[in-house]
Order: C-alpha cells, then sequence, then structure tokens
C-alpha cells in the first residue's frame, strides 16, 4: 500500500470518528454547537445557468434566457429608471458590471438585496420565486 492511499484511510478515519462523536453527543442531549451558514456571506450566483428556453413557431422565434439575462435587464431597468436615486443608480451600476464577465460571481448579501428587488420589478414573482429557489 502507498502512503497516498494510507493519508486517505488515516483521513476517513478521522472524519468518521469526528462525526459519530457528534451523533452521540447530540444523542446523549449534550450541547453540541454546529457551525450553521453565516447570514451574512456571499452569495454564490451561476450566471450562465439556464433559466428560461422558449419556442414560439408562430413568430419563428425561439432561445434560450440565462440568469445573467435575467439579472442584467433588471438592473438596467433600475439605472433608466427617472425615479431611482443616484445612489442607487450607481449602486445597480457597479452591480452590472460585476455580472457581465465570466461564468459566475459571488456578491454581498446588500447586493443581493439589490438585485432581487430590480428582479421582482421587472421579471414578477414566477421568475422571482425561481431565482430565489435557486440562490436560496
Amino acid at each position: 500500500m502507498n502512503r497516498g492511499w494510507k493519508i486517505a484511510i488515516v483521513v476517513t478515519a478521522i472524519v468518521a470518528s469526528l462525526a459519530a462523536g457528534l451523533s452521540i453527543g447530540s444523542w446523549l442531549g449534550l450541547d453540541v454547537e454546529i457551525a450553521q451558514s453565516d447570514p451574512d456571506a456571499p452569495v454564490y450566483v451561476d450566471l450562465s445557468k439556464l433559466m428560461l428556453k422558449y419556442n414560439d413557431p408562430l413568430r419563428n422565434m425561439s432561445g434560450t434566457i440565462t440568469y445573467r439575462q435575467v439579472f442584467q435587464d433588471a438592473l438596467w431597468w433600475r439605472i433608466m429608471d427617472p425615479h431611482v436615486s443616484e445612489d442607487m443608480r450607481a449602486e445597480c451600476f457597479m452591480l452590472a458590471g460585476l455580472l457581465s464577465e465570466g461564468r459566475g460571481t459571488e456578491i454581498t448579501q446588500d447586493q443581493y438585496a439589490i438585485l432581487m428587488e430590480a428582479v421582482q420589478q421587472v421579471w414578477g414573482p414566477a421568475v422571482m420565486a425561481q431565482v430565489e429557489a435557486e440562490l436560496q
């Protein structure tokens, strides 16, 4: 048996013993705290994921809509809205630039709130529910 396999077996045994210890501790009623996800942690967004596929043979149109397109449309709608404050417009513009490149990105909880507000205004409840289900 080479050295790599020995290390893998030892690591597996350690992880299994920790899991067993936590389960026995919770079974005995001990206060075992397990770290939960941080509510202020960044949200990862996969921008290339397909959200909607459409086919309209009467108009000879078909295609796909990705999360990137949904988010950018919503943000640009907010940027062009004359009722939006300059600070919000700048934040949306920065967020649109962040979402314009790459396959995915991480955004803060504040940016997530701005993005969800924009998506709700532009796309409506059906798309909003799909986005929230994906990002949560």
